[in-house]
């Protein structure tokens, strides 16, 4: 039911007074009295209502919901890059070399190199970058070194409350059954970086299941290193 406005509150107790009010009445007074009170009492409850659901807590309530059904929080990322550099000349570069794709800074460990060689950086700031073409923006040639920019994870966001509560709507509608399709659905999607994922039950092996997923910029997993991030 939605919640009614002070004024509504205000001229249904005028009513229930009566239709003639002296101009200097009391009635009015008190009137405006009860209107906000009653008011302030529709708050309390609506506020309290939404706390008691899982699917319209906020803040607090909603980690705690989240607590009882052990669905953990997806914390902020940073986004990955590996570039190549190369030179003729050997050249030394410090812990911390900072390094901007797109107008964002990212950071390198130190290594040294002569003729080329492939380094990971990693973004300053975790979260979402959002760059639409980050090779076209950090392909570029220097005086005394040359660097290509290969391959580009963006980093993610804090899980927001609206993805939160549908997290939590999810498990309702599916509880954990010891491996049921849902169950490796869950738990492959929980991971950070993971978009959607697929289970085949059909496997040769007894009591075995085929996943299948992707990740949230539509990449399929290189190595082994990226399937096991996962799962």
């Amino acid at each position: 039911m939605q919640r009614r406005s002070l004024q509504e509150i205000y001229q249904d107790v005028l009513d229930d007074f009566g239709k003639s009010q002296y101009r200097y009445s009391l009635e009015k007074v008190f009137a405006k009295a009860i209107a906000g009170c009653s008011h302030m009492l529709y708050g309390y409850i609506d506020a309290q209502r939404k706390k008691y659901n899982p699917l319209t807590a906020t803040g607090d309530e909603l980690e705690q919901w989240a607590h009882v059904f052990g669905l953990r929080r997806n914390q902020a990322t940073k986004a990955v890059a590996e570039i190549e550099v190369k030179s003729p000349h050997k050249l030394d570069f410090s812990e911390g070399e900072q390094w901007l794709i797109g107008g964002k800074v990212f950071t390198s460990q130190a290594f040294s190199f002569k003729d080329k060689k492939k380094v990971k950086l990693i973004a300053k700031d975790p979260g979402k970058l959002g760059l639409t073409n980050p090779k076209a923006a950090f392909t570029k040639s220097l005086a005394e070194f040359e660097v290509t920019l290969i391959s580009f994870t963006d980093g993610e966001d804090k899980e927001e409350d609206e993805k939160r509560r549908r997290t939590i709507l999810n498990y309702l509608r599916h509880p954990d059954h010891g491996g049921s399709p849902g169950d490796l659905i869950n738990w492959t999607q929980s991971a950070s970086g993971t978009a959607k994922a697929w289970v085949k039950k059909c496997h040769p092996n007894p009591g075995m299941a085929t996943v299948t997923y992707i990740l949230k910029d539509m990449a399929i997993p290189k190595n082994t290193d990226e399937v096991r991030r996962v799962l």
